[in-house]
């Protein structure tokens, strides 16, 4: 299966100078351009990683799709598409990383109501190797895999961040939180678990704010791993 990923011509248009970064933190990008399927019709087919020159922010991040053990073989030309990236799946045994087929195993069952303690697993494993396998990266992405990312605007976009500092970035739906409410923060703005990243400060400081046991991963009544991993950033200060 091959991958659109180019976009409507006035998505490439996009000047970076209208992008407001507090006003993205405070209501989101609820933006299609962002994000779209396979069979939106639209430009020509990807067959390779797009060129270093022309995206430098792209070619400077990670990216992590999960899918299954038997889904394997089936995903494994994405890896074609995105810098820098790796397939995750959960299976018993030790959490590791396959450097020769690009594939990050991470101790546990593929189970829906257990994506939580996948995606926890993934994050922790790269902020353990922040500054070794994953050196290079400034932006750190899960992306689901029947998800294909616009990447000549989202390398507009990212282009206005400062990776120094903490953010989460993704497919937000401003005017529809999701219904999900902190203790302490009110709404929480989560994006949707097909498309999401933060910048390598954030992962920096990922192993120091495990360490504090403010959020508990899991919890009853928030079981997407989408909106764990907002509520955990959230507990930490990053909208």
């Amino acid at each position: 299966t091959e991958v659109a990923i180019q976009p409507p011509t006035d998505a490439i248009n996009v000047r970076r100078n209208t992008l407001d970064t507090d006003a993205v933190c405070k209501h989101g990008l609820s933006n299609s351009l962002l994000e779209f399927e396979a069979d939106n019709g639209y430009g020509s087919v990807a067959r390779e990683i797009l060129p270093e020159n022309d995206y430098p922010i792209i070619h400077n991040s990670c990216f992590f799709l999960p899918t299954t053990l038997d889904h394997v073989e089936q995903h494994k030309h994405l890896l074609r598409l995105y810098p820098n990236s790796y397939m995750v799946i959960s299976e018993p045994g030790r959490t590791r990383i396959d450097s020769d087929t690009r594939t990050i195993h991470i101790n546990g069952t593929d189970e829906y109501d257990l994506l939580w303690h996948k995606t926890k697993g993934l994050w922790d494993l790269v902020a353990n190797q922040v500054d070794s396998t994953f050196h290079q990266c400034k932006w750190f992405f899960k992306v689901d895999s029947d998800s294909f990312l616009n990447l000549h605007v989202i390398e507009q976009i990212l282009a206005t961040y400062k990776t120094s500092q903490n953010h989460y970035v993704g497919w937000f739906n401003p005017g529809n939180l999701r219904g999900r409410n902190h203790l302490k923060w009110g709404p929480v703005k989560v994006a949707i678990g097909s498309f999401y990243g933060f910048t390598r400060s954030i992962m920096l400081h990922w192993e120091e704010w495990e360490q504090q046991n403010i959020y508990p991963w899991g919890l009853r009544y928030y079981k997407g791993e989408d909106t764990n991993v907002a509520m955990f950033l959230r507990d930490h200060g990053v909208c």
